[in-house]
């Protein structure tokens, strides 16, 4: 890593970045000051503060994370630039998309690199031990060795099938935490939720995208499908998944309401690997939409 994350080109191209997006918001109307507007600086910024901290961090790994945030705070500020286009035409968009662009292909370069890093251990030059065993000695180190061998064997035994559902459980929750951010994603730049009384219930939730498309997620079959209207559902969930329940609460979603568009969402997982499948990790998360309701 380097001494300093100031001599990282992409950070001083993002840095350059956020006074472009700073530029162009304040060119928005008044109204936009705690709307698109704020989200936009909140995003552009995010980008260097992440690939600072990140720098700083002496794991490997840990850096990893960062400026996987870095990334998915470019892919937000993509997805405002492109709602500000809609709304706002007349405003010149060249510069800030051209930074970005080069901003965004930065961080997949230096993800990729680090991520190709060779990071296996050196082993160790163990020196022979000149001094040998009597028979004596080892004949006694051995009947040590099946005593100890009898005794921890079956918690050894129970320790595996402990390990292995755990690492089931910890696989199926990791799968369904990939497919809850990307509703996420969806549910922050979305509007329009539950347009209807009959278009949302409990373990279902329809709503209109950042790119005007309306878009449905719902639990079928032990998975949780999204739909696109006009298109076939697809599964966002693995194989090795079972989804137990999905459940959607909605709040502010009533128009003249007064209140930001919340969605809670609540589920129960399980791995589908026969022999664990009885454990169920419960996972629930709340996402505010960034698009108040009309």
């Amino acid at each position: 890593m380097l001494k300093s994350y100031k001599n990282l080109i992409v950070w001083q191209k993002s840095i350059d970045l956020v006074q472009d997006i700073y530029v162009l918001t304040s060119q928005f109307p008044k109204e936009e000051t705690y709307g698109l507007a704020a989200q936009m600086r909140r995003s552009s910024i995010s980008i260097p503060s992440n690939i600072a901290e990140g720098s700083r961090r002496k794991d490997l790994p840990e850096y990893l994370q960062f400026l996987r945030v870095a990334d998915a705070s470019s892919a937000e500020l993509e997805t405002q630039i492109t709602i500000s286009k809609r709304l706002y035409p007349k405003l010149d968009y060249s510069k800030t998309d051209r930074k970005l662009e080069e901003v965004q292909k930065m961080l997949k370069v230096l993800l990729r690199k680090l991520r190709d890093k060779d990071l296996k251990p050196k082993t160790q030059q163990l020196k022979p031990n000149n001094n040998g065993f009597t028979i004596i000695e080892l004949l006694v180190s051995i009947g040590l060795f099946g005593v100890v061998v009898t005794i921890a064997v079956g918690g050894f035994v129970q320790a595996l099938r402990t390990q292995r559902q755990a690492s089931a459980l910890i696989a199926a929750a990791n799968n369904v935490s990939l497919a809850l951010e990307q509703i996420a994603r969806e549910v922050r730049t979305g509007f329009n939720f539950c347009p209807s009384a009959s278009s949302c219930s409990e373990n279902e939730i329809v709503f209109t995208n950042a790119n005007l498309e309306t878009v449905t997620y719902k639990l079928a079959d032990g998975a949780i499908e999204r739909r696109v209207e006009g298109s076939l559902s697809e599964r966002i969930t693995g194989s090795n998944v079972k989804v137990e329940y999905l459940k959607f609460v909605v709040f502010g979603s009533l128009k003249d309401d007064g209140y930001q568009p919340r969605i809670t969402i609540s589920l129960g997982v399980s791995p589908r690997e026969v022999g664990v499948s009885g454990n169920v990790a419960r996972i629930q998360t709340t996402i505010s939409s960034r698009i108040p309701s009309s």
